[in-house]
């Protein structure tokens, strides 16, 4: 099932890497922006609905709906290569040795990062692939759409399939982050965070924060930051404790990513900089400009009506 037709311009898709933030639009383009230096670098066009864009050091790969990843090179940004994956890219990861890219048609393909080569497809799962992501020993798959979801874990010494997670009461799994020695996952229908244990693979804790479903997970070295279209939380990644919440009220969230410095929220055709910490705004990047908001105010009153709260796992507030 393919989605809605995108807004022109739409923001689908942020990954920060190394100083340089990549927007995935909805309008079958890609943009590059020198966060450090406020500027736009390229855009890159030519694509179908791009879905999900990742980078790592020489690379950057952009899954989109015309049944392909595309790989481009960073000092060119000329395409290299294109790898055909049927159905249509719903999301991507990245890691020091290879590549996943998940589809419509339920299948998972890993590519070796440095041979640009396919080295396993991963099939069989119920009804569509939704989302991926690894540690250093496994990669995890979460997948369903409105018949139950479940998270398939594999070894990546030789992806055979070690666990499943099936204890969630939700149609499927919408997203999915490995960090430390936890996993948390998204799930819609009815829409909950779940933290799990990565050495064992049993439920640390459900968490159901928001009304509406969660489909976007990020994190740097201090906070693990979710997503529904409608706001942002905030937990310790020491702690595993709510930390802050930031509420959107304008188009919905499309897409968050993070650095050590600035959380980057996609909405609409826009995308807003919070600080990391604090959440208040920083700027706005519109088109090729960047605009500069006031950080004495903003985030104030969102910040105040979350401290009574920080403290309790069971709130509840998009």
């Amino acid at each position: 099932m393919i989605d809605n037709v995108p807004i022109q311009g739409e923001v689908k898709s942020l990954y920060e890497y190394n100083g340089r933030l990549i927007i995935g639009l909805g309008d079958y383009r890609v943009k590059i922006w020198d966060i450090r230096r406020f500027s736009p670098i390229k855009t890159i066009d030519g694509f179908w609905e791009v879905r999900s864009v990742v980078a790592d050091e020489d690379h950057i790969y952009v899954g989109s709906l015309n049944e392909e990843v595309q790989v481009i090179d960073w000092n060119t940004f000329e395409r290299i290569k294109s790898i055909y994956h049927p159905l249509g890219i719903l999301n991507l990861h990245v890691d020091d040795f290879y590549v996943y890219s998940t589809s419509h048609n339920g299948s998972v393909k890993v590519l070796d990062n440095s041979l640009l080569e396919e080295v396993k497809l991963i099939e069989g799962f119920h009804e569509r692939a939704n989302c991926v992501t690894s540690n250093r020993t496994h990669l995890f798959v979460g997948d369903g759409f409105m018949q139950g979801g479940k998270i398939s874990i594999f070894t990546k010494e030789d992806f055979h399939k070690v666990a499943e997670l099936d204890e969630v009461n939700a149609k499927r799994v919408s997203a999915i982050h490995a960090f430390d020695n936890y996993l948390i996952s998204a799930h819609g229908s009815p829409p909950s965070l779940v933290i799990w244990n990565c050495q064992n693979f049993t439920k640390v804790e459900e968490l159901t924060p928001f009304s509406k479903e969660c489909h976007l997970i990020c994190s740097n070295s201090e906070y693990v930051f979710a997503a529904s279209k409608e706001g942002v939380i905030q937990l310790s990644k020491k702690t595993l404790e709510p930390m802050g919440h930031y509420r959107h009220e304008n188009s919905p969230i499309g897409s968050i990513s993070t650095n050590e410095e600035y959380l980057f929220v996609g909405y609409g055709v826009d995308v807003i900089a919070l600080h990391q910490e604090t959440l208040e705004e920083r700027f706005k990047l519109l088109g090729d400009r960047k605009l500069n908001l006031d950080d004495e105010t903003q985030g104030e009153e969102n910040l105040e009506e979350f401290e009574e709260e920080k403290t309790s796992k069971k709130f509840k507030l998009f």
